[in-house]
């Protein structure tokens, strides 16, 4: 029996372009993020990395849109992969997890001050971390009313 869990997550942001002067929001914005979780006995990704890039104001007079591109990767447990691997000796149909990988490109139009619209493409390659399903496009997006 496995008792507690622990994790850590870090997150860099910063603004290195701005348009304006120094109180502008508009600009580029690089970001990077690490989650570890270490227990593998207990996490089934262990390791998970996120990176991209935000420009707030790409298009001269849409100084409110975001536009951003990132990508998302996880890697499964290497305990998880070791009995997978097992398991797939007695059926050859069990996949073995090692890694998803996520790019995604958003881009977020505020349309009124309470109104905003984002579409977002998504491609999923090796979905579900196994290789039996075909990579994927996504094509999704949010609405957002602001009362």
């Amino acid at each position: 029996m496995t008792r507690g869990n622990a994790g850590f997550h870090i997150l860099i942001d910063q603004m290195v372009y701005r348009e304006g002067g120094p109180e502008s929001k508009q600009g580029l914005t690089p970001f990077a993020a690490l989650l570890v979780a270490p227990d593998k006995n207990v996490n089934t990704f262990p390791l998970f990395i996120n990176s991209g890039l935000v420009y707030r104001g790409l298009i001269p007079g849409r100084d409110k849109d975001v536009a951003a591109f990132g990508v998302v990767y996880g890697k499964f447990s290497d305990r998880l992969r070791r009995a997978q691997r097992v398991k797939k000796l007695f059926d050859p149909s069990i996949g073995v997890q090692r890694y998803e990988l996520a790019l995604e490109w958003t881009y977020m139009i505020q349309v009124t001050p309470w109104l905003q619209f984002q579409p977002d493409i998504q491609y999923i390659i090796k979905p579900g971390g196994t290789g039996k399903i075909q990579n994927a496009l996504v094509l999704g997006f949010q609405l957002a009313l602001s009362f």
